[in-house]
């Protein structure tokens, strides 16, 4: 096993125990998929110890310029309360890594969940909303798990939308992995990355 995995299975534990102990008090007046529901933030460490691009390109398993497509949710058995989202993307480039095909599934904490008592609402980790469809996004992933999904490394330290040739952090997220790679230009960002990667 090398160390990028031995890397995954260690961290997938630390955090599913984070979320489970994370809290939910704050409501965003921001809208999501569906346009209509309000969003509830739930806060949690999605730390992945990585604390520069250098530590990303390390770690990061599989990394991907690819294109947002279908979406399906997950309801928890156990936790009604709890979704997972698991979003689809149509691979453009392989930057580094393997994966099976020229697509990968991407498993994420939040989505709709069907409140009975309060209705439908939006379940997002804080710096982890829903992807946006046919919107561009490179990606650095750990996986894939048993179930073939990936997991975006550090949540919105291995993501980026591209837009207009410039990868674009999530907003509002306070990272040093994220302040370095946001507003970047894609192509030399990743081609430095490739080059760390292949250390």
């Amino acid at each position: 096993m090398n160390t990028k995995q031995r890397f995954f299975c260690a961290g997938l534990p630390l955090l599913l125990l984070s979320l489970a102990s994370c809290s939910t008090n704050t409501i965003s007046s921001s809208q999501s998929e569906p346009d209509t529901l309000p969003v509830y933030i739930v806060h949690a460490d999605l730390a992945s110890g990585v604390t520069n691009a250098d530590e990303l390109a390390a770690v990061g398993q599989v990394a991907v310029l690819a294109t947002a497509t279908a979406t399906r949710q997950e309801p928890n058995p156990v936790d009604p309360t709890i979704v997972a989202t698991i979003q689809s993307f149509t691979i453009n480039e392989l930057a580094w890594g393997e994966t099976a095909g020229k697509s990968v599934e991407v498993k994420f904490t939040g989505g709709v969940v069907n409140d009975t008592e309060r209705g439908p609402y939006m379940l997002q980790v804080e710096g982890q909303p829903q992807f946006t469809k046919n919107h561009k996004y490179f990606l650095v992933l750990l996986g894939p798990s048993p179930d073939g999904t990936y997991m975006v490394l550090g949540g919105p330290q291995g993501r980026n939308e591209v837009f207009q040739g410039r990868l674009q952090g999530v907003d509002g997220v306070d990272d040093p992995v994220v302040s370095a790679l946001d507003g970047s230009d894609y192509t030399t960002a990743v081609r430095d990355l490739q080059d760390l990667a292949s250390r």
